[in-house]
């Protein structure tokens, strides 16, 4: 008798898949694709099924239909039980793939893992699909997989068509994402960063419309959405008899118009602010609040002093129990970002705790500094975190801090550095990630980061792996991987040999894909501007030849969505 293992049952599934394939090519026809939802299926199951649709079409030009009499039958159902945002993938009765969530966050992560484990390409350069043979369950660990963009400042913000918005929030939450977040833009302007005289600025109306896009989109998926609060940051038209004295933070800067919220008048000013911003979003609704003490931020008066634990806390304090009443589920952080820089005030996280100790009750997690030696202050490691409370790591992968390799000219991902960051980190961190992601070229690193919050044990080169033979290429992928650790070591020429040998072995659709061609950006040295700052055609509009995308810098004119 002949023993079957895992492996030989997969291979054999494979083979089984491939031959389906032939047989329907070989009668000269194209492959049918159907989604089955059930006929009770609610707005989100459907857009679910939507996401999955959208997906192949882009891949490989399959059209997808609804019901179960394609070729292919792939099912979407809900179950009931099992572990928060988990899912199962299983063989459907009469043929076909059974995908089941445990709600509808694990539905469309089920989605995902199924997308991944297909492939969708023949290995000569031609598109086809194959479905995935990949059957388990899975459930994540941690209960912050989340990405923060750049919304308040990133040109991308300000130019980016907005489909594409929707298409990022969409595939972020196929590799297992759970929060989108951004930062509103109360700021009154500083350098070259754009200020605005109050929230009705009609400057604001482009970069509202795609923050309302990508607020939108995540609840439809039903995914939580969080926005960041500066919360002593103003308008420019904030009144001068009420503004901030300069703190001497040099890590934490002291930009943009600040309002001193020690004043009954300051106070009074930043909560009917802050009131006008929140109401807006009720029509969406916001799940958490991160309040963040500097870089915009910051007051240097005896009253406030020191910030951290004394006026950046009562400040934060007042918003929230106004935003209680608005959004009473709520979450709140609280980030400890560029504490304890200030000589006037180095007892910032001491303050914190003591007054957390006092009162924790309205602050569910703490977003420690990770830009110290470790990536976690030593303070919270000999001392604990302050109310004893979940930290979060605001992992700042878009920066130079700790030798991350992003730039602004393409796609770098960063393997060895996220596994050197991991191994420090994962044992401190228990309530999960958010990384700082100022464009689209640390996707790679967000993918990466989100999977460990997922299966924390899991290797980095499992995830990359998983990554590269999706997004770019199953045949291919241990040629792109090896690039991407040429490039991240620094050897780029010899990165750029081996991607533009990969090039042509690929499908149209594969290098037409934004990834690879803002991965050719980054070994090649050509402007990725296009890619990064969102002057491109909304993706799904691409097709089987190369985009004509426009070559736009950051400056470009298109504060209002382009139609």
């Amino acid at each position: 008798m002949i023993k079957v293992t895992n492996n030989m049952s997969r291979a054999i599934l494979l083979c089984a898949a491939l031959l389906a394939m032939i047989g329907v090519t070989a009668a000269g026809k194209t492959p049918t694709v159907s989604v089955a939802v059930p006929a009770t299926a609610d707005a989100t199951h459907q857009r679910i099924a939507q996401v999955f649709a959208s997906q192949l079409h882009q891949r490989c030009g399959l059209r997808v239909e609804g019901g179960s009499g394609g070729d292919i039958v792939v099912e979407l159902v809900l179950g009931s039980g099992g572990a928060p945002d988990g899912y199962s993938i299983s063989d459907r009765k009469g043929g076909g793939t059974l995908i089941t969530g445990n709600n509808h966050r694990g539905l469309l992560y089920g989605v995902g893992k199924f997308l991944r484990s297909s492939t969708y390409e023949d290995g000569g350069g031609n598109a086809t699909f194959v479905p995935g043979t990949w059957r388990g369950s899975s459930a994540p660990v941690q209960p912050h997989r989340a990405v923060y963009w750049w919304t308040h400042i990133g040109p991308r913000w300000r130019n980016s068509e907005l489909e594409n918005i929707r298409l990022d929030v969409e595939e972020m939450g196929l590799w297992g994402v759970n929060v989108i977040a951004g930062c509103f833009p109360v700021q009154g302007g500083y350098g070259k960063i754009p200020g605005y005289r109050g929230f009705d600025d009609p400057k604001l109306a482009g970069l509202l419309a795609r923050m309302e896009t990508m607020l939108k989109t995540a609840r439809a998926l039903g995914l939580r959405t969080c926005l960041f609060v500066v919360p002593n940051s103003a308008y420019s038209g904030a009144p001068a008899d009420i503004r901030a004295t300069p703190h001497q933070n040099q890590c934490g800067g002291n930009h943009g118009v600040l309002v001193c919220p020690s004043t009954p008048q300051g106070e009074a000013y930043l909560l009917k602010q802050w009131e006008g911003v929140l109401k807006h979003f009720q029509v969406i609704g916001i799940d958490e609040l991160v309040f963040f003490p500097y870089d915009e931020g910051g007051c240097g008066c005896e009253r406030c002093r020191p910030w951290g634990g004394n006026g950046f806390l009562k400040i934060s304090r007042a918003i929230q129990r106004m935003a209680d009443t608005l959004y009473p589920d709520v979450e709140i952080a609280l980030s400890t970002w560029c504490f304890d820089k200030d000589p006037k005030a180095p007892n910032e996280t001491e303050k914190l705790a003591e007054a957390l100790d006092k009162d924790h009750r309205w602050v569910d997690y703490i977003m420690p500094d990770y830009r110290v030696p470790g990536y976690f202050p030593q303070k919270m490691i000999d001392h604990g975190v302050p109310g004893n409370l979940p930290a979060i790591n605001f992992a700042e992968i878009s920066m130079k801090w700790h030798g991350w390799n992003n730039e602004k000219r393409g796609l770098s991902p960063n393997p060895a550095k996220v596994a050197e960051m991991w191994a420090l980190t994962k044992d401190h961190y228990q309530g999960g990630i958010i990384p700082y992601c100022e464009h689209i070229y640390t996707d790679a690193d967000m993918v990466m980061l989100a999977q460990l919050s997922w299966a924390p044990d899991r290797p980095v080169d499992d995830v990359l792996q998983e990554y590269t033979r999706f997004e770019f290429s199953a045949t291919h992928s241990s040629d792109v991987i090896e690039a991407i650790r040429r490039n991240e070591a620094g050897h780029t020429d010899q990165a750029a040999r081996i991607l533009k040998s990969v090039e042509p072995k690929l499908t149209t659709f594969q290098r037409d894909a934004w990834r690879w061609r803002s991965l050719m950006c980054r070994v090649t040295g050509a402007s990725a501007k296009s890619i990064n700052y969102g002057v491109e055609p909304p993706r799904n509009r691409i097709g089987l030849a190369r985009a004509n995308h426009r070559e736009q810098g950051a400056a470009a004119d298109a504060d209002k969505p382009r139609r």
